[in-house]
């Protein structure tokens, strides 16, 4: 009798374990789709090019000569707002905090599209910081 009844509680403590009901979610995020996101008319690349142009290199960095890569992860909804942005990877706070920012300042993007449908598909981007030679 002990031998089925251990097996049956081990199940149901995983069952009520919140860190297991955490990681079922509500509305999935669709990560290989039929259509991806564009962003003004062009892909992934071309938010890139935009994340870049409106960076701000933060003050306290760039006296203290700290550069590198933030990795960043956001989610493009099925309304084609940018949200759910983190960061992965980074380097200092201030540089983490632009990378955040500029990426959450995003415009609007064409939604991804499965079964005709827009759906909410989560993208990762390294974002450089790099210092001039000169300074």
């Amino acid at each position: 009798m002990m031998r089925l009844i251990l097996p049956l509680l081990a199940g149901t403590l995983f069952l009520c374990n919140p860190a297991q009901a955490a990681l079922r979610p509500a509305d999935p995020v669709v990560q290989v789709i039929e259509q991806a996101p564009t962003f003004q008319g062009g892909n992934a690349a071309e938010f890139s090019k935009w994340v870049a142009e409106h960076l701000v290199y933060p003050k306290d960095a760039k006296e203290d000569g700290i550069q590198g890569r933030v990795m960043v992860q956001y989610t493009i909804g099925d309304d084609g707002k940018v949200s759910n942005v983190k960061v992965l990877r980074g380097i200092c706070e201030s540089l983490d905090a632009e990378a955040v920012r500029v990426v959450s300042s995003s415009p609007v993007w064409e939604p991804g599209i499965q079964d005709g449908k827009p759906v909410k598909v989560t993208y990762q981007i390294p974002i450089m910081f790099r210092l001039p030679a000169d300074e």
